[in-house]
């Protein structure tokens, strides 16, 4: 967990950008203290090599960790304000890209991201990483056909249509089941079974035609056409529809910290899917 952690705390370093972020949102960032290395200790730190040699091993480091954790490449780029503060876990940011990103929690295409605030402070202790200040990510990723197979075969979506099955006394009496999804056009194209095992021994299947939009900072469908319900209620199969969503919102990168991704802008164009948005850690309390 802990190396995971460490991972998706690289995606929230990043060069400062404020394209996608509100006033709200950038008022969350802390101030750079005055005393951040100072400009003695940075003077120091590039004329002797230290900030370079240094962040070429946190560098390097990083992009081990990140191939060996979603098994791609990834560039990254660190910016510290000198050797002493980076050992201190103060960065001004880095820039972190990835052509291909898969794993069970991330899929997506061409990555690119960037943190929001001139000052970021992580702090280690007991093997546990703490987020001494909060951090702000901006970033923009497309989704393709394939990412989002991945998406929806991976075990915690498998676990999300598992908590949409129904038991009554230990049995189950309505299970979803064989998802399966398409990006077609500008169009999404999913299908799901709905099962009702013995005593009922009924499936049927749903197929959704749906685009997409951004409702309250998520993506949510849009314009639903759906296929043959044969006995199915149009407006009891809705919600079940909304509550498939392929999008996470949340990702938990430990036991006190959670990443919410707040979405900006979405469409659909050319089989893609192409995302911006935010990526907010809040301070560990």
């Amino acid at each position: 967990m802990f190396k995971k952690t460490i991972i998706l705390l690289a995606l929230a370093f990043g060069l400062q950008s404020a394209s996608q972020a509100t006033y709200s949102e950038l008022s969350m960032c802390p101030e750079v203290p005055s005393s951040t290395s100072g400009a003695v200790g940075n003077f120091l730190s590039n004329i002797t090599g230290t900030n370079f040699i240094m962040t070429k091993i946190a560098e390097s480091a990083a992009q081990k960790e990140l191939k060996k954790e979603f098994n791609s490449k990834f560039n990254v780029e660190l910016y510290p304000f000198g050797g002493k503060s980076l050992l201190d876990g103060k960065f001004k940011g880095v820039k972190l890209e990835s052509k291909k990103i898969a794993s069970d929690d991330l899929n997506t295409t061409n990555f690119s991201a960037s943190s929001l605030c001139d000052y970021n402070h992580v702090t280690l202790k007991d093997n546990n990483l703490y987020f001494v200040e909060n951090f702000l990510m901006e970033y923009s990723a497309q989704i393709t056909n394939d990412d989002l197979q991945r998406t929806i075969l991976s075990p915690s979506y498998l676990k999300l249509l598992e908590r949409l099955n129904l038991k009554i006394a230990g049995f189950t009496v309505f299970k979803v089941a064989d998802p399966s999804i398409e990006i077609k056009g500008d169009r999404l194209l999913m299908s799901v079974k709905t099962l009702a095992p013995a005593p009922f021994n009924a499936t049927q299947t749903i197929n959704v035609n749906a685009g997409v939009k951004v409702e309250n900072e998520k993506i949510v469908f849009s314009d639903i056409k759906m296929g043959s319900l044969g006995n199915l209620d149009l407006n009891s199969v809705l919600p079940l529809v909304n509550r498939m969503n392929p999008f996470v919102h949340k990702v938990p990168l430990d036991e006190k910290n959670i990443a919410t991704i707040r979405i900006k802008d979405v469409r659909i164009e050319n089989n893609t899917v192409w995302a911006k948005g935010l990526v907010v850690i809040p301070q560990t309390r």
